[in-house]
């Protein structure tokens, strides 16, 4: 249970056979439930592993599933690993733009983070001509990336005007 985790008046009652609780250190809401409701049951403590920073570097677009390496140091200078002590969970880790991780304690570990990186192309763009620039109309160039299929328009200036074509 997370220790900044209200706990209701009733929150376990319907729980038969509840035995342990499993909690990180210092949880006093907990605490208060066992003693307002006197549960006669024991409480395993584990280190909290969001005391401290999650990071992940931003990663360069491939199409594929993409999972960086996410590093979490802790204030106590503990060292911590992926696998050992946290899982990874990726969300939204294909396309270009916003991607999430969620790494949680496991084991003698709890709680957790949620890390948030980039995903971003090193565009490679055709460019193809849609509408020639005339006179009085600019010329459109559609530009579009061999990589990721991101698509932007660029602009052609108006040609200027000959006197021979009035």
């Amino acid at each position: 249970i997370s220790k900044n985790t209200e706990i209701g008046k009733d929150a376990f009652s319907s729980c038969i056979g509840l035995e342990k609780f499993i909690t990180v250190a210092d949880n006093e809401n907990l605490s208060k439930y066992i003693t307002d409701t006197g549960l006669d049951v024991t409480v395993e403590t584990r280190k909290d592993i969001s005391l401290g920073t999650a990071s992940a570097a931003d990663i360069v677009y491939t199409g594929e599933p993409l999972f960086p390496e996410v590093k979490i140091e802790l204030t106590s200078g503990e060292s911590v690993s992926a696998d050992r002590d946290y899982k990874l969970i990726f969300v939204n880790n294909v396309n270009c733009g916003k991607a999430k991780c969620y790494a949680y304690g496991v084991d003698s570990y709890l709680e957790g983070y949620v890390v948030e990186f980039n995903i971003y192309c090193i565009h490679d763009f055709t460019e193809t001509v849609l509408r020639e620039a005339t006179c009085s109309k600019e010329g459109v160039i559609v530009c579009k990336c061999n990589i990721c299929g991101a698509e932007e328009n660029k602009s052609i200036d108006k040609l200027p005007h000959t006197s021979d074509k009035w």
